[in-house]
């Protein structure tokens, strides 16, 4: 039995949360990740999904040109959900407005191949939070046998395909993000003063600086 390599992948998880989304202003905000791409990582990703009404059929994508010429002619209203992707390299994906028990959120990812790119998380962060204000967020890594969006293990069939279980408790912290919960203390984050606090009684050796109302926080630096 032949194995594959497994790739180290990075993501940048951006969450805008509750009454932080109503700032979140959707065709510029495209722009900036669009612009977060070509300064960061010198391309853009080639194939698009836009979940939503947009004349896309199911388990089907388009390019670039297409993914611009549908969102110019129906508006950036009706779409719960953007993704973008090179296979392989680098993609981002948007969800709006979803739901988690008495709360929701937005989620913002920006992912890599590792051994590929380079980009600056507080570059992306700055590119892309005039538009989406952020409530909180962080750069983490895993191998590409997980799933970019859930982090879930890809189960791949004997013939062929592949499928993923779905849980939710990698965003349990969201629920009560506003007392200071906060998912963990990744190498890098951004946080709100009160996440902060939380984050200096489990990491005593964090090191914080402030941008606008957040906190950039690095941990094992």
């Amino acid at each position: 039995m032949f194995f594959r390599k497994k790739n180290k992948v990075t993501a940048i998880k951006l969450y805008s949360i509750e009454d932080d989304q109503v700032g979140i202003s959707r065709p510029e905000l495209i722009d900036s990740v669009f612009k977060a791409f070509e300064e960061q990582f010198s391309e853009i990703p080639v194939s698009y999904v836009i979940h939503g009404p947009y004349g896309i059929r199911k388990g089907g994508s388009v390019g670039i040109k297409a993914f611009k010429s549908k969102l110019n002619a129906k508006g950036h209203e009706k779409y719960y959900a953007l993704t973008g992707k090179t296979e392989g390299k680098l993609g981002f994906n948007l969800l709006l407005d979803a739901i988690l028990e008495n709360q929701t959120y937005s989620e913002l990812i920006i992912w890599w191949y590792t051994d590929c790119y380079t980009p600056s998380f507080e570059d992306v962060v700055k590119a892309v939070s005039p538009f989406y204000p952020i409530s909180s967020g962080f750069e983490l890594q895993f191998d590409d046998s997980y799933d970019t969006f859930s982090e879930s293990k890809i189960k791949k069939g004997f013939f062929g395909g592949a499928s993923t279980y779905i849980t939710y408790d990698r965003l349990k912290w969201i629920v009560n993000y506003e007392s200071g919960d906060l998912r963990a203390v990744f190498g890098k984050n951004i946080l709100s003063e009160v996440q902060l606090k939380r984050a200096r009684v489990l990491d005593g050796n964090i090191q914080s600086e402030q941008v606008g109302e957040k906190y950039f926080v690095y941990s094992g630096v």
